[in-house]
């Protein structure tokens, strides 16, 4: 019953209502389930292995997503979404997950090996692994955490730097550059590096919004001849 498309969705609904052994394999399997009953079944109860089975399905959409992390926070839920292929994580409903989810290492190792991640969430989604890391060393080796910050800030600045690419569009680089200098990770070393492995397109945006002026004053100003425009 679960895989039919003969099955009447008032039946299938039912279903989904029902005991955990009735209502799962419905609920993760079944297709005549529209997005809004999904949405009204994840309302109407707060059970998290009814939302691990949505959660599983081979589609879920951007809306259904949205209300499954929106609804509750358990980690198994946000686990599962990460690592179904098949669900419609958009930007936006990465960053509630990681809102939600970035002190929990399960849910942020999956999150990091999910496939085409934005630049902008792999690198929110890096800094939090690096503090796990650095917070896993210092409690399992007795070292005092500043021994290890600088290591561990250089680990995720040579990991960012592998994000940036010259196929970036303007908006994805834009948006990486905002996300870098508003969490203080702008490091001088991060855009001297950028400038040495030929992002110059990166490097000017960056110096754009450093110094609040127009990415087109910044290009002009680096090519003066005569050395008082870089000064």
């Amino acid at each position: 019953l679960k895989t039919s498309d003969a099955l009447p969705r008032d039946i299938a609904l039912t279903m989904a209502a029902d005991v955990a052994e009735v209502a799962l394999p419905i609920l993760e399997c079944s297709k005549v389930l529209t997005d809004q009953d999904l949405v009204d079944l994840i309302a109407a109860t707060p059970d998290a292995a009814r939302h691990v089975a949505i959660a599983r399905r081979e589609e879920v959409s951007e809306r259904v997503v949205g209300v499954l992390l929106e609804q509750g926070d358990d980690p198994a839920v946000a686990t599962t979404l990460a690592n179904n292929e098949g669900a419609k994580l958009n930007e936006a409903n990465m960053q509630t997950l990681i809102e939600r989810h970035y002190h929990q290492p399960e849910v942020m190792d999956v999150l990091a090996t999910r496939p085409a991640l934005p630049a902008a969430i792999a690198e929110k989604v890096l800094v939090h692994v690096s503090d796990q890391i650095k917070h896993y060393v210092a409690r399992t080796y007795q070292v005092r955490a500043e021994l290890i910050a600088e290591p561990a800030k250089k680990s995720r600045e040579a990991a960012t730097l592998d994000l940036i690419s010259d196929h970036m569009t303007p908006f994805e680089m834009q948006k990486l550059v905002e996300q870098l200098v508003t969490f203080d990770r702008m490091s001088a070393s991060l855009l001297l590096a950028t400038l040495a492995q030929g992002y110059i397109n990166f490097f000017n945006t960056s110096l754009s919004l450093l110094s609040n002026a127009p990415v087109e004053n910044v290009v002009k100003l680096l090519k003066d001849k005569g050395g008082l425009g870089f000064r």
